[in-house]
C-alpha cells in the first residue's frame, strides 16, 4: 500500500468511528441554558447562582434492540467544576436504549472506604450507616422581594423505604445526532423552594421526594456539532 492511499484510509477509518460513535454528556440546565458555576440566573421569579453541582451516575449500559449490552462503564461522578466529567463515553451506533442509576447502588454503600470516583476525599460521602450523597447542589437564591436564601441539597440515603437511588432508561438513536442528557435543575428546585425548603442534609422521606423529582426532570436530547 502507498503511502498516500494508507493516509486516505486512515481518513475514511477516523471517519467512519465518529459516524458510528459519539460522546454523551450531562448537562444541568436551567431552561434553555447550561449552568455554569457562578453565574446567575432568572428561576422562579427570583434570581439564583450555583457554587456546586455534583452527582453519581452508576451502572451505565447501552443496548442494542434485542437487549444485548454493547459497553457497561463503571461509577462516574459528575461535577460540573470539571467539564470532562460530564462526558460519560461513547455511544455506538447500534446502540437503541441507555440504562443508568443515578445516584450508587446499596452495594456500593455498605463495601466501606472505595477508591476512585466513590472516594470519600471527593466530599460525596457521609458516614458507614448513611452512605453517600447521590446528588448535591448548593448555591444562592434570591427572590423577587430581594432577600437571599441560601441553599444546600445533599440527597441521599440507601435503606429503605427512603433509598433515593433512581433507575433510568431511555430509547436513543445516535443517527439523530449527538444524545446528551440534560438535568432540568430548575424542575426540582423550584419544587423544593415553594415548600420552603432551602437545606437538606440528611436522608429521609423528603429527600427521596426530592430524588424523585430529579429523576423526572433528566430529559434526553441531541446537540449537532
Amino acid at each position: 500500500m502507498t503511502v498516500s492511499k494508507f493516509v486516505c484510509f486512515c481518513l475514511v477509518l477516523i471517519c467512519f468511528n465518529a459516524f458510528n460513535q459519539s460522546v454523551l454528556r450531562f448537562v444541568p440546565c436551567l431552561g434553555s441554558q447550561a449552568i455554569e458555576l457562578g453565574k446567575e440566573y432568572t428561576i422562579a421569579e427570583g434570581r439564583i447562582s450555583f457554587q456546586s453541582i455534583k452527582f453519581y451516575v452508576s451502572d451505565f449500559r447501552t443496548l442494542t434492540e434485542n437487549g444485548k449490552l454493547i459497553k457497561h462503564w463503571p461509577t462516574t461522578l459528575v461535577n460540573l467544576e470539571d467539564s470532562s466529567s460530564q462526558s460519560i463515553g461513547e455511544i455506538d451506533s447500534a446502540a437503541v436504549r441507555i440504562d443508568f442509576l443515578l445516584g450508587t447502588d446499596s452495594l456500593s454503600n455498605v463495601s466501606g472506604i472505595l477508591e476512585g470516583a466513590l472516594d470519600p476525599i471527593n466530599g460525596m460521602y457521609w458516614a458507614w450507616n448513611s452512605g453517600y450523597i447521590n446528588v448535591k447542589s448548593e448555591g444562592l437564591y434570591r427572590d423577587s422581594t430581594g432577600k437571599e436564601f441560601p441553599f444546600e441539597f445533599h440527597l441521599g440515603g440507601y435503606l429503605a423505604p427512603n433509598a433515593t437511588v433512581r433507575f433510568l432508561s431511555f430509547d436513543v438513536n445516535p443517527q439523530r445526532g449527538i444524545p446528551q442528557l440534560v438535568i432540568l435543575m430548575d424542575d426540582w428546585l423550584t419544587y423544593a423552594f415553594e415548600k420552603g425548603i432551602y437545606s437538606l442534609m440528611i436522608p429521609g422521606k423528603i429527600s427521596a421526594e426530592l430524588a424523585t423529582k430529579v429523576q423526572a426532570s433528566i430529559q434526553l436530547t441531541y446537540r449537532h456539532e
